[in-house]
């Protein structure tokens, strides 16, 4: 089973992915944002999510993950080869933190091993 179909299995679901390039279409929304490796991406625009690196929440994602000081920190995580994307699941900002633990639980993304959690 592709990684990108696990994340969708859950409820709330997940929406995207976006690729790196694309961080600007991410929602300015409360919320989750899953930073995946992906590999693919060539002239005809596919890619494939690979694992999830990092879990992270915010009252404004696209802010956040744009404005992040992490994006090198998580294309390292990624490997060499391999770029970055995004999926999006809604949440109130109240529940950010039981939600954002809840999914870190799940998947254990290695870059919230390294870090404080949200």
């Amino acid at each position: 089973m592709e990684l990108w179909d696990a994340l969708q299995g859950l409820e709330p679901r997940w929406s995207g992915p976006w690729h790196e390039d694309e961080l600007e279409s991410l929602p300015a929304s409360p919320g989750l944002f899953c930073v995946c490796a992906c590999e693919g991406r060539g002239q005809s625009g596919e890619f494939r999510v690979v694992q999830p690196i990092y879990i992270g929440g915010s009252v404004n994602v696209r802010q956040a993950v744009q404005e992040s000081q992490r994006l090198e920190h998580w294309r390292r995580f990624a490997g060499q080869g391999r770029q970055l994307c995004f999926g999006f699941m809604s949440a109130p900002p109240s529940g950010l933190d039981r939600m954002g633990n809840a999914m870190i639980a799940y998947y254990r993304p290695p870059a919230n091993a390294s870090a404080a959690v949200l």
